[in-house]
């Protein structure tokens, strides 16, 4: 009040242009002093706050806002890889190939690359024996697990196991369950929960005879002990009349997917041994036929793969 009268006693004296200018100017300089004004530039008053201790203190405690540095000049741009999925759901399928390769020594003849999981079967490797060679070069960076082979009075047979890659999940650990003819391990995957993976060797000649039967029968009381779907790879030594008539005994209608043309050359015939035999949920993810690979150079068999869009 003392500074408006003040201003009131000047502008008697001074002509009426320059008083209008003098007094704009000394309300501009008074408009710093007013707290509303002052508000409206940012500033924050006690006496605006419920709590002036609280508020000040809520003040002096604020985060300070941080600036994410900037990516560096020259930076190369990851390109995105559609066949591992989008981020959190994992590739859009999995392939899963069946192989009886004869010896350990054909590993190194397979192309691995085209297939995430390999059941493997007659890798004939005894309990002391490794893998040497080419073999062991192939197999560098993926996972196994070989169970030993049957010991026989003059060498080794059989021999079931699987190679996976560093991407796929394991949910339980990779077990023999028959000396030389069933191993089995359980992948986690996003869609289908766990699944049971099996590895399978048939008795030679048997077809669905008592050993091969008693095979079988192991295999599915497992398989559904678990209640959990389950996919068996691997050379039944029978044909899929045989193998789709074993399977038929159980409430669980299991399907049996075989390639149309053979996969085993002797000399003397070409047969279909090599098959799957997937839980009936799973079945309905393949949306492929299983086809036989000609591009793998062992002996005698020929890998199969049902490309699997469970993952």
């Amino acid at each position: 009040l003392r500074q408006s009268s003040a201003l009131c006693h000047m502008e008697d004296n001074i002509p009426t242009t320059t008083k209008r200018r003098s007094s704009t100017k000394n309300i501009f300089a008074l408009i710093p002093n007013f707290p509303l004004c002052s508000m409206l530039q940012g500033e924050k008053h006690a006496w605006l706050e419920p709590n002036s201790r609280a508020g000040i203190k809520s003040m002096r405690n604020s985060p300070r806002p941080t600036i994410a540095p900037q990516k560096p000049q020259g930076a190369k741009k990851e390109t995105f890889d559609s066949t591992k999925g989008y981020p959190g759901e994992g590739p859009q399928s999995i392939a899963i190939t069946s192989a009886n390769i004869t010896s350990a020594g054909s590993l190194g003849k397979l192309d691995l690359d085209v297939s995430s999981i390999w059941c493997i079967q007659e890798h004939k490797l005894g309990l002391d024996q490794t893998i040497s060679g080419a073999a062991k070069k192939k197999l560098k960076g993926w996972n196994k697990y070989l169970a030993p082979a049957l010991a026989t009075h003059s060498a080794t047979s059989g021999g079931v196991g699987f190679l996976w890659k560093p991407s796929i999940t394991l949910a339980g650990e990779p077990q023999c369950l028959v000396p030389g003819r069933l191993a089995t391990m359980t992948i986690k995957t996003a869609r289908c929960g766990n699944i049971n993976l099996y590895s399978i060797y048939g008795h030679t000649g048997d077809k669905a005879g008592a050993a091969n039967t008693r095979l079988f029968e192991y295999t599915m009381g497992h398989a559904l002990a678990s209640r959990a779907p389950f996919i068996v790879g691997g050379d039944w030594n029978m044909d899929a009349n045989c193998l789709g008539m074993l399977a038929h005994r159980f409430p669980l209608k299991a399907k049996s997917m075989a390639p149309a043309g053979p996969t085993c050359f002797t000399p003397k015939a070409a047969t279909t041994l090599d098959m799957f035999l997937i839980h009936p949920l799973l079945s309905l993810a393949v949306h492929e036929p299983v086809n036989t690979d000609h591009r793998h150079t062992i002996a005698t068999h020929l890998p199969v793969t049902p490309p699997l869009h469970a993952t």
